[in-house]
Formats: structure tokens, C-alpha cells, sequence
């Protein structure tokens, strides 16, 4: 990794930790400062990346979903109108981005289908709920949750390819991201979560640094 990789990755966690304390404490002035430096230095860690390996192609999608996701966070952090549709339009293109990303070289293997499985059965559930609270939005959280399926799918069968850290990595991400959509549906759709941004992006941050961080590895 680049000399520069520790210090992005300490200024990540110093900002993160300093957003949660005043997302809590309903300082808004700060949270609106922090929110998007976190995602900026997520993307300036990936694009550092390009500086060790020759997967240019890889790094270039990832960073496009980064800064699809950095727009994303910007309309959603804003808590005096609710933009909930519209930071999902720019969360839409990050997850088509990162499918792209992910999914190149993948061959199937049999074992694949039962990663698709629980997701099927989770989206199924979470729709149900969905609809009966928010009809009118039913059908656009149903497309979402479809897409950020599939690049769950294809950030586990990367470990068809033999390379089990960059699976992990990917793996674990795209669980969190998975995890911090979840309690988003559940706060906008179904029932209000206390601190809901302070949970989510507890899950959601480390979900997009362990992406950035899987441009690292070939």
C-alpha cells in the first residue's frame, strides 16, 4: 500500500468518529461539514490504489459508484426536507457501478445459487412490510433492493476467482451496506429508528472504506 494509505485510513476514522458524536448531538452545522469528507476520503483511498496494480478498469468503476454515493449522501444528509427518492436515484447508480465492477471475469459455479437464496427471501419480506406502510414507494424500494442484491451476489462469488482477500473484503462490505439500507428502509418506511443516521452510518461508512480497500487487491 502507499505511504499515504495509513494516514486516509486514520482521517477516515477521526472524521467518522467525530460525525457520529455531532450527527448525536443534533449539530447539524457539523454533520452537513463531515458527511461528505468521509465518502471524499474513501475515494481518494481507492484512487491511490491505482499506484500499486494494473486493474485500472476495476479502480475507475469503483471510484464512479464512490462519487455517485458521495452525491447520494449529500442529498440524504439533509434533515430540514427529505430527498429519501432522490439519494436513492444516485445509491441506484452506485450499486449498477460496483455490479459492473464486481462482475468482471465472473464464472459460475454451482454453489453461486445458494447465495442468492437468502436474498430472495429478504427482499421478498422487506417488500411486504414496505408496501403495506408506503405503497406509493413500494415499487422503487423493490427495484433498489434487487440491485443492491445482485451486487452482494457478485461481491461474494468473488471468491470463484481464487482471490480470498479481495472476497472477504467485498464480502463484508457489500453485508454492511446491506445491513445499512436495511435500517434505512425500516426508519423512512415502516418504523422511526432514534439516531437512525448515527446507526446507519456505523454500518454504512466501514461498507464503502472495505469496497475502496478491495481496489488494493488484484
Amino acid at each position: 500500500m502507499t505511504r499515504y494509505y495509513l494516514p486516509i485510513m486514520f482521517l477516515f476514522i477521526v472524521l467518522l468518529l467525530f460525525r457520529e458524536i455531532f450527527t448525536y448531538k443534533k449539530n447539524l452545522m457539523f454533520k452537513y461539514l463531515l458527511t461528505p469528507l468521509i465518502t471524499f476520503c474513501v475515494i481518494i483511498n481507492a484512487i491511490l490504489s491505482l499506484r500499486l496494480n494494473n486493474q485500472d478498469i476495476y479502480i475507475f468503476i469503483i471510484v464512479t459508484g464512490l462519487i455517485f454515493s458521495l452525491i447520494g449522501d449529500t442529498i440524504l444528509m439533509i434533515e430540514e426536507k427529505r430527498f429519501f427518492i432522490h439519494g436513492l436515484v444516485f445509491f441506484l447508480f452506485a450499486q449498477i457501478a460496483y455490479i459492473f465492477a464486481m462482475s468482471i471475469g465472473y464464472r459460475f459455479q454451482p454453489w453461486n445459487i445458494f447465495i442468492a437464496l437468502p436474498f430472495i427471501i429478504c427482499i421478498l419480506i422487506l417488500y411486504n412490510s414496505i408496501k403495506q406502510k408506503s405503497p406509493g414507494k413500494a415499487k422503487s424500494v423493490l427495484v433498489y433492493m434487487i440491485v443492491i442484491s445482485a451486487m452482494t451476489f457478485f461481491a461474494v462469488a468473488q471468491f470463484n476467482n481464487g482471490s480470498i482477500l479481495k472476497a472477504y473484503l467485498l464480502s463484508l462490505g457489500a453485508l454492511l451496506f446491506v445491513i445499512s439500507d436495511i435500517m434505512l428502509a425500516v426508519n423512512e418506511f415502516i418504523k422511526k429508528i432514534p439516531n437512525s443516521s448515527v446507526i446507519v452510518w456505523l454500518t454504512y461508512a466501514p461498507a464503502q472504506f472495505l469496497i475502496a480497500v478491495s481496489c488494493y487487491y488484484g
